[in-house]
């Protein structure tokens, strides 16, 4: 009666009646107590700050039943060393028997409480941005479960297990803690494997192993190991197709199916094989259409949608077809502000969101409409700086915020506006190698930081600074260390190269034309693999630029006629000069003709 949702509340007093006369006849009645999950979500919207003591005091409790449930697991090993000689000898007492049940039961009360924290505890705190409350507790189980072995452990404890270590491994990946995701999911695995190993025709089982080879995969593709992300993602793929053949055509299997699409999908745009990512990414469509065809309320499978047109969209995009890209760009707009509308406190919606602003953002710049462009990074740079307030430890929300103010300064370069470009930048760059020594490994960091240190090169250089030249080397360097032999999606190739050309630049204008011509050629090898049939302006660009200062203008014709064609417009002032030479040479010789 006095449940403050309406949808939780009787309707009229006609139905409060009928319940208290099924009450009094000891009859089922219709009202519910709220489940554990909705009074945790309440619990956590109300006492946002209580919350921090609670993580807090969580943490102590599980620090505190280590001791003894490490002895549990003792007494668990124990068993298995002892367990023939137990059974020849039948030898066991009521009190070892009790003594082990005891411990398996503080042992299972440790873990449920962590279960909580993890789950229903974390699933509160995502929606309101702060998971770092529960770092503590993180750390606090990490510890507890690599003293353990999977081989003593219960078929009830590494079910468990595997899930907890799992939830640890999904907050360090919100962190963009790589390494410590990595080293969680591989725990995850180890007990999910073991599990299966026992029951090799229990699909729950192997569908918990297939959770760990997903994360694992996906934890190295953050990473830039991309010949490691392959072997775990076509593990992922093979453990899908043997749960649809253990279990049939059940949605379950039919999602992870869908899910094995995307992730070789996404792989074969990383290598640049558009036609086939093409192909993976509207099988996954389809799967998940016909899935959300039968549960249309699924707010996880709307999500796959938008996420999913802007993988499209970025194929597009690559392909030279910005219309198409734009329209895809727009449907996961629309489709997030659909989620929006229906879950405002979900974070996660929001923050997708202001990305698909900074994908709007791009594409409007590369068309020469600046102005959409900058109103867009706006709107990005100011959701994600609240977001960032909120939790500054969430580096995902980190680099989204950089990537939306490293577009801005851009921006800004190009339009001339020095001082503006400067304050956004120089703040912008001091986060960036700040997070890229927390985190080595954050592939995405050293990418925006790669960016970060060639537009300073760029305003060194329009400045006549003399050190123009060592901010150019250390882009340089930094986009090398960014190209992995296992596989690039093309973003570091085309930084090093405008780097190596903005180098050369600097070479000449201090009359080393040796040294200059050197750095050029050096940026066409680096990029002559990509240039066969493709219509990625990233290629066509700094290449058709390489050749004009090469005074190869005849064979750069044709990369700039083709981003012509496209619609593109360089947003870089000092590329637009000599891309506009080509352009007047064949006007001159068209007019000539």
């Amino acid at each position: 009666c006095l449940e403050k949702d309406r949808d939780r509340r009787y309707g009229t007093a006609h139905e409060l009646a009928d319940d208290v006369r099924r009450h009094l006849r000891r009859e089922p009645v219709v009202a519910r107590p709220p489940s554990a999950a909705y009074r945790a979500q309440k619990f956590v919207a109300r006492n946002r700050l209580a919350c921090a003591s609670a993580a807090s005091v969580a943490a102590a409790l599980i620090a505190g039943t280590i001791v003894s449930v490490r002895q549990a697991v003792r007494a668990t090993r124990a068993e298995h060393v002892a367990q023939a000689e137990r059974d020849a000898a039948q030898a066991a007492t009521r009190a070892e028997a009790l003594a082990r049940a005891d411990a398996q039961r503080r042992q299972g009360e440790a873990e449920d409480l962590l279960a909580f924290m993890l789950g229903d505890f974390r699933t509160g705190l995502e929606k309101i941005g702060r998971l770092d409350l529960l770092d503590a507790v993180g750390e606090k189980a990490l510890a507890y479960f690599a003293a353990l072995d999977p081989r003593d452990l219960t078929d009830t404890a590494l079910t468990r297990q595997a899930k907890t270590l799992t939830q640890i491994g999904e907050i360090r990946l919100a962190e963009a803690r790589y390494a410590d995701a990595s080293a969680a999911f591989a725990k995850a695995y180890d007990r999910a494997a073991a599990l299966f190993t026992r029951h090799p025709k229990n699909t729950d089982m192997l569908f918990e192993r297939a959770q760990a080879e997903y994360w694992i995969g996906f934890a190295a593709h953050e990473r830039g190991d991309f010949t490691l992300c392959r072997e775990w993602f076509t593990r992922y793929r093979d453990s899908a197709l043997a749960l649809a053949a253990l279990e049939g055509n059940t949605v379950r299997a039919q999602t992870e199916i869908s899910y094995g699409h995307h992730n070789l999908a996404a792989l074969d745009l990383d290598h640049g094989d558009l036609a086939a990512a093409r192909t993976g990414f509207l099988a996954e469509r389809e799967a998940v259409t016909a899935l959300l065809s039968a549960t249309p309320a699924d707010t996880q499978l709307r999500y796959r949608l938008a996420d999913i047109a802007s993988w499209l969209g970025t194929i597009a995009e690559r392909d030279g077809d910005y219309a198409a890209a734009l329209a895809r760009y727009s449907e996961m707009s629309s489709r997030l502000d659909a989620l929006v509308a229906l879950e405002p406190r979900v974070a996660f919606w929001k923050t997708r969101q202001a990305e698909s602003w900074i994908f709007k953002g791009n594409l409007r710049l590369m068309l020469g409409r600046t102005g959409e462009a900058r109103e867009l990074y706006a709107r990005a740079d100011a959701a994600l700086s609240a977001f960032v307030a909120q939790d500054a430890k969430n580096r995902d929300w980190q680099i989204l915020l950089l990537t939306a103010k490293l577009r801005e300064s851009s921006l800004m370069f190009g339009a001339g506006d020095i001082r503006a470009t400067r304050a956004i930048l120089d703040p912008a760059r001091a986060q960036l190698e700040a997070l890229a020594a927390q985190e080595p490994s954050l592939h995405m960091a050293g990418w925006l930081l790669a960016t970060a240190w060639q537009l300073e090169a760029d305003l060194r250089f329009i400045a006549h600074q003399s050190d123009a030249a060592d901010a150019a080397r250390h882009a340089i360097e930094l986009s090398k260390s960014l190209i992995s032999p296992g596989g690039a999606d093309g973003f570091a190739e085309n930084e090093l190269a405008q780097s190596i050309i903005l180098a050369g630049r600097i070479a000449a204008d201090h009359n080393e034309a040796d040294v200059a011509k050197r750095h050029w050629l050096h940026a066409l090898e680096t990029l002559s693999p990509r240039l066969d049939h493709t219509h990625d302006w990233r290629f066509l660009d700094p290449a058709a630029q390489a050749l004009t200062l090469l005074g190869r203008v005849e064979e750069a014709r044709p990369l700039v006629e083709r981003l012509k064609h496209f619609g593109y417009h360089t947003a870089d002032p000092l590329a637009a000069p000599i891309l506009d030479v080509v352009v007047l040479s064949a006007n001159s010789t068209k007019q000539h003709d």
